[in-house]
């Protein structure tokens, strides 16, 4: 960053250069696309607008640096589309930079998907000095605030408003009133602009936009000194990239400065190349909407739509399950096919088993699309009963022993099953109902008359053979259905696992979570063994770890948060396995990269699917973890499978752009049962051929190989304080303190109507793997998570509450489970000081604002307001609530004194007659050297002039954000520019 200032004085003024006052500054004006009449901020407006954060997608997460590398790319945009932009920006009576400036914050809106964007504007002289003019710094160290004249570029800053996708014609009016705002207000006089970085602006970034726009045209060219200017500018603004467009005789010419640090050169050649094919849509169809022009090449399209969707492969599409493993009863008769404890079955004891529970219910009426209820817990009999169901014909609604009476009785309802099959001492567990109930363990002896000869049934490959039950955003849950066709793509010819029957692979899922499909019928269907392990020992790690060793297990599928534990607790449990599969929610990539540098399977793969795919849609073998991931990719898709990631309008996004996950393909189940409305809903026609899409709601981002990182859920977004949030991505970073062993970061919503985060976190013990002998116990601190969070993510993406637990609440599945997580009920969190009540009359006034404004009591005159959850807009409240008591407190106070008892004694009762302490030294600009009775003044006065006067609104937001933030530097810029450009 350059430091110095460059003038261009032409008078050669023999006069000391002064530092510039901030009287010579204009007042902020924000302009906004809307076209309307600019109006400048109300002097009364307290500093801290608040900007729009463009949320450019970036290859590398953003960091606090003081040296950031910057790299230019260009581009050339042929005569032929030149042409048509210049008739274009005729027809609408604008000038050709204007029309490359409303493309441009198209094409930001097509990456973002936000409709308010901030776009910084320079003005530029014709032809550049050898000395290029640069943007001033403001540093506290600077605070004299003397008068002088600063010679920098202008840069206007244009809010651009691109909300209800309208036209590219329709736009192009909104930037053109825009840009004229930007006009200076009076002949001769410039449009002054101060970037002003405000309370709720991101500390990494420094300055209130990110990126600039510059265009010439009148056969300009881009040369080596605009370049050097543009390289210049963007990192002196502090801008994520800035784009120079020109017009050498009739073609266009662009050139891009960008943070290195955040971007790859091949995605920044790929935006270029999208805003050309945006700039060809404009120029052909001005009246299309702006989120339907398109954007990318038609080789792009031809890779996301097709190359990366090329997964066909031959496989038994028309077989189902239970004939699958009739053919490995046949062949290896004698081998174990289940074990349960001291229990097991070979392949022919199961499959006669089976057998016989088949005939049985087809006595009883299963057939082909009968939904029979089964109610075990693991168990031998569990597998021989879903076996059972489907060699009946029918298909099994796993109900859950463990699940809600209100839960179940709805399952039941809904299903409308007429009969289910339990154990004895289930029984009671199930609510009442009219379907018949078979206990498999005490009916036994007469289900065992029945012939051991595989029954037959006009069961196809489209049949059903499940429902099982997921929850619904409603409260509802929704059941489902599975054919057997779905069940075979997951299991057999398929391009993530090849299982033989040397394989041991073990059962840890509830019988309720689609993950038993892979698990049961994966063996079974390939004549491996199946281990099943009660729950009670899945959750208990090391006994997990045991029973791995024993049964020499060799495939295994674990749910995210188990398999975070257990690599923390017995990374070597699975050093024997030849696969581990693991997925169900957001990866932490520090537990896998311990796995991996420490006891690796042979194969590690990270799986992602939803229920209505199957179990399974996309996979990932992670070889490695870049040291400073934030996830690991969810990978591509299975065999016989499709996916995509799509705008809202089933349009492709770029690679790197946040998009939704659809899925389709032979895993695609027929949609919920007694839903037709919801199944239309997430079950559309695919756009892009056969068959049918479903829509996951998950967000998603393809990376340049064409795996998947999974970003969230799309219905987990949040706007806190004006700012779209995703709760995963606070909990990315979370989880790399080295103190954390878990985190789950959540949005709850108040009663007020607006959201909370909070962020709960299981610290690290010394005692597990990795702490060194004799080290204290890692608990770390709220105070310690709070401050390497504010180092890490802007303000607005701090949780308000941290809350400490020894484990997270987990679901029956093994999943993080949401609704057990304790809310704060409003007591005070544990802080590094001891409480301390209040003592005075107005400390008691502080505290009671205090613990309104933050919900939560007591407070402690010396807990830390920020540490305590609040932040710049609930201090901007307190002031106030402080304020309409009678005491007069200011921001800078609480910055500088953010706990009760220093407050009290800096603050001023309106019955008090001592002063408010003051906002500059009490001494004037100059060491004290200005003085009234030395030139005969009288109290400070001197012909009229007084030794100080009340900051604008403007001041006092600079200097606001200079003391606060004494190692950042807020930037303005300020003078008269050499020559302006004509919009």
């Amino acid at each position: 960053m350059a430091h110095s200032l460059h003038r261009n004085d032409h008078h050669h003024s023999s006069l000391p250069f002064l530092a510039p006052t901030f009287t010579d500054l204009s007042d902020l004006v924000d302009l906004s696309g809307s076209g309307g009449e600019t109006t400048p901020h109300d002097r009364k407006e307290p500093p801290g607008k608040v900007f729009p954060t463009l949320q450019l997608p970036t290859d590398y997460p953003r960091r606090a640096q003081q040296d950031v590398p910057y790299a230019m790319q260009s581009v050339t945009f042929s005569v032929a589309l030149a042409t048509l932009l210049r008739s274009l920006s005729e027809d609408a009576g604008v000038p050709l930079p204007t029309t490359l400036l409303a493309a441009f914050a198209t094409l930001l809106f097509r990456y973002t998907h936000q409709h308010d964007i901030l776009i910084g504007m320079p003005t530029l002289p014709a032809t550049l000095p050898a000395t290029l003019p640069t943007v001033v710094e403001f540093r506290p160290e600077d605070a004299s605030l003397n008068g002088g004249a600063v010679d920098t570029i202008t840069i206007a800053r244009l809010r651009a408003d691109l909300s209800g996708n309208p036209s590219f014609s329709a736009l192009l009016s909104r930037v053109s009133g825009a840009v004229q705002q930007a006009a200076p207000s009076h002949k001769g006089e410039p449009a002054r602009t101060v970037i002003l970085s405000d309370p709720e602006y991101d500390s990494i970034q420094r300055s209130s936009f990110q990126v600039m726009f510059f265009a010439q045209d009148h056969n300009a060219r881009i040369s080596d000194p605009l370049m050097a200017w543009l390289e210049t500018s963007a990192e002196q603004a502090g801008c994520d990239l800035a784009l120079a467009v020109a017009g050498p005789q009739q073609a266009l010419q662009g050139v891009v400065a960008y943070r290195a640090d955040l971007f790859e050169a091949a995605t920044i050649a790929r935006m270029l190349t999208h805003f050309q094919v945006l700039l060809e849509g404009i120029a052909h169809q001005p009246s299309c909407p702006i989120e339907l022009l398109p954007l990318l090449t038609e080789a792009e399209r031809q890779q996301q739509l097709v190359r990366w969707n090329a997964t066909a492969t031959t496989y038994p599409h028309d077989r189902w399950v239970h004939h699958l493993v009739e053919a490995q009863a046949e062949s290896h008769p004698d081998e174990v096919a289940v074990v349960f404890g001291e229990q097991y079955l070979t392949y022919r004891e199961l499959n006669t088993r089976a057998n016989q529970l088949a005939h049985a219910l087809q006595q009883m009426g299963v057939g082909p699309e009968t939904l029979v209820g089964i109610c075990v817990e693991r168990s031998l009999e569990m597998v021989v009963g879903l076996l059972g169901i489907l060699k009946a014909g029918g298909a099994y609604v796993p109900l859950d022993p463990d699940y809600p009476t209100e839960r179940l009785a709805f399952m039941l309802t809904d299903t409308q099953v007429p009969l289910v099959l339990t154990q004895q001492h289930l029984r009671n567990r199930l609510p009442g109902f009219s379907a018949q109930v078979v206990c498999l363990d005490t009916e036994w002896e007469q289900i065992a008359r029945q012939p051991a000869e595989n029954p037959s049934s006009a069961v196809q490959a489209t049949s059903l053979a499940y429902v099982v039950y997921t929850s619904g955003s409603t409260g509802r849950p929704k059941g489902v259905m599975v054919e057997h066709r779905s069940i075979v793509r997951l299991i057999s010819h398929t391009n993530y696992i090849t299982l033989t029957p040397d394989d041991v692979v073990a059962q840890m899922s509830n019988a309720s979570f689609d993950a038993l499909t892979f698990e049961v019928w994966g063996a079974l269907c390939h004549g491996a063994r199946l281990v099943i392990i009660p729950y009670h020992q899945v959750v208990a790690i090391r006994e997990l770890a045991r029973q791995l060793r024993q049964h020499a297990v060799t495939v295994a599928f674990i749910t995210t948060a188990l398999f975070n534990q257990v690599v923390r607790e017995v990374p070597e449990a699975w050093a024997g396995l030849k696969t581990v599969l693991f997925g169900g929610e957001a990866v932490d990539p520090s537990a896998v990269a311990t796995l991996l540098a420490t006891h690796p399977p042979e194969r590690l793969l990270h799986v992602y699917g939803p229920t209505e795919n199957t179990t399974f849609s996309t996979w990932y073998e992670v070889r490695e973890v870049a040291p400073d991931a934030l996830t690991v990719p969810i990978g591509r898709p299975l065999a016989n499978d499709c996916r995509y990631v799509l705008d809202a309008h089933l349009q492709p996004v770029p690679i790197g752009v946040p998009g939704e996950l659809y899925v389709g393909g032979a895993g695609l189940s027929r949609g919920y049962l007694n839903r037709p409305d919801l199944t239309s809903e997430r079950f559309i026609p695919n756009p892009f051929g056969d068959g049918r899409l479903y829509k996951t709601g998950d967000l998603v981002r393809l990376l340049p190989d064409g795996n998947v990182v999974f970003l969230g859920r799309v219905d987990h977004q949040v706007k806190i304080r004006g700012f779209r949030i995703e709760p995963g991505e606070i909990d990315a970073v979370l989880k790399q303190h080295p103190g954390v062993r878990e985190s789950i970061v959540v949005a709850r919503k108040e009663a007020s109507g607006q959201y909370r985060l909070l962020a709960y976190v299981v610290p690290q013990r010394s005692d597990e793997p990795g702490t060194e002998p004799g080290t204290e116990p890692a608990w770390v601190s709220v105070r310690a998570l709070r401050a390497y969070l504010q180092q890490r993510l802007p303000d607005y993406m701090i949780p308000s509450s941290l809350v400490m637990l020894e484990s997270l609440p987990l679901t029956p599945n093994g999943k993080v489970d949401r609704n057990a997580l304790p809310v704060p009920e409003g007591s005070r969190p544990d802080l590094d000081v001891a409480f301390a009540p209040p003592r005075t009359p107005l400390e008691h006034q502080l505290a009671a604002i205090w613990a309104k404004l933050l919900r939560l009591e007591p407070v402690g005159i010396h807990d830390n307001f920020f540490e305590l959850g609040g932040d710049s807009i609930l201090g901007i409240q307190m002031v106030a609530a402080a304020h309409r008591e009678g005491v007069r407190l200011s921001m800078m106070h609480l910055f500088q004194h953010p706990t009760i008892a220093e407050l009290a004694r800096v603050a001023r009762t309106e019955s008090s007659s001592s002063p408010v302490a003051p906002m500059l030294p009490s001494e004037a600009p100059g060491n004290g050297e200005q003085d009234g009775e030395q030139d005969g003044g009288q109290n400070g006065q001197q012909n009229g002039i007084e030794e100080s006067y009340p900051l604008s609104p403007m001041q006092h937001g600079i200097l606001f954000h200079s003391l606060h933030e004494r190692t950042r530097r807020c930037m303005w810029c300020s003078g008269p520019p050499r020559s302006r450009v004509t919009w």
